[in-house]
């Protein structure tokens, strides 16, 4: 009875491997076709994501196939991974998320951590930053200094100045400067 009881629980949740995936515009749903076991290929796998989340697998990704009330002809994927998504380093209660190129957010033990070569776009109608510690002011200042000891001006002979040859230094910043 348990061999029996054993396998009806493999036919109806089963490993796979992502082969396709479709985005439905219309159904705001992501369908994939995966293969399964003993080679076994499924169309039209629905990919069910946690409230909020979304996720487009990629070929080759794993993924968990379940069969709905035991139908073989209704499967669901859930719980798609991709071991080159993962975080190495993640601690403890630590969080994230990761794409192939390596941006990620992480929520740390003891901060936030965004990471990314790519621009970074904020839609709003307002963006308020508050940063302890002195670290804003830090910031607009070093940016400040790069900004002076790089500048040029138009030259009236043609072409442009060099920078200042005298740089302005975090003395001159703090007023301690001559």
């Amino acid at each position: 009875m348990m061999h029996a009881l054993a396998g009806k629980l493999r036919s109806v949740v089963t490993r796979g491997k992502v082969v396709l995936t479709s985005y439905s515009k219309s159904g705001g749903r992501v369908m994939l076709q995966v293969t399964g076991k003993a080679g076994a290929t499924y169309n039209n796998v629905e990919l069910l994501a946690p409230g909020g989340l979304s996720s487009r697998p990629g070929v080759g990704a794993d993924v968990l196939i379940l069969s709905i009330g035991g139908n073989m002809d209704h499967k669901i994927a859930i719980a798609d991974d991709d071991t080159a998504c993962r975080i190495p380093d993640l601690a403890q209660d630590e969080k994230g998320i990761r794409d192939k190129r390596g941006q990620q957010i992480v929520l740390r033990v003891d901060h936030l951590e965004i990471r990314t070569t790519l621009p970074v776009r904020i839609y709003a109608p307002s963006v308020a930053v508050s940063i302890s510690g002195g670290g804003l002011q830090r910031f607009v200042v070093e940016a400040f200094q790069a900004l002076f000891n790089e500048h040029t001006h138009l030259d009236p002979q043609g072409g442009n100045t060099n920078p200042p040859t005298q740089q302005m230094t975090q003395a001159h910043l703090s007023g301690n400067g001559t």
